[in-house]
C-alpha cells in the first residue's frame, strides 16, 4: 500500500476531506522547497502536490499560468533537480508526495524512449 493509498484510507476511516496543498519544487529557490513542505505539513497539509516546472505549458492552454515556474526556472530547477528535492523531503517527512508534471519535461529532461506514446488523430 503506498503513502496516498493509505492517507485515504485514514481519512475515510476518521471521516474527513484531506488537505493537498501545491507548492511549485524550485520557488523561489530550490535549498528553500524541502523547508517549505515542512511549514505546510506543520499547517495541516496531508499530501503535497509537487509542480516540476516548465517553460511552455501550452497543452493545458491558458488555464496553466506560466508565471508559476518562473522564479523555480531562474532558479535552476529541472526534472532531475525536483526529484532529488523530493528525495531531500522524504528524508524529513513521510508525507504523501505526488508530482505535478507535464510530458514534455520528463520526456526531454529524462529522455525515455520507452515512455508511451499516443497515436496520432485519424485525419
Amino acid at each position: 500500500m503506498t503513502r496516498i493509498s493509505r492517507l485515504f484510507e485514514r481519512l475515510k476511516q476518521e471521516g474527513r476531506p484531506g488537505l493537498i496543498a501545491y507548492l511549485t519544487a524550485g520557488d523561489p529557490a530550490p535549498h528553500r522547497t524541502a523547508s517549505l513542505i515542512a511549514a505546510l505539513e506543520r499547517g495541516g497539509a496531508d499530501l503535497i502536490e509537487l509542480g516540476v516546472p516548465f517553460s511552455d505549458p501550452v497543452a493545458d492552454g491558458p488555464r496553466y499560468p506560466t508565471r508559476l515556474g518562473c522564479a523555480s526556472l531562474k532558479a535552476g530547477t529541472t526534472v532531475s533537480g525536483v526529484l532529488k528535492i523530493a528525495e531531500e523531503i522524504r528524508k524529513q517527512s513521510e508525507i504523501p508526495l505526488l508530482l505535478f508534471n507535464l510530458h514534455e519535461p520528463v520526456d526531454t529532461a529524462m529522455a525515455w524512449t520507452s515512455w508511451p506514446r499516443m497515436p496520432p488523430p485519424a485525419a
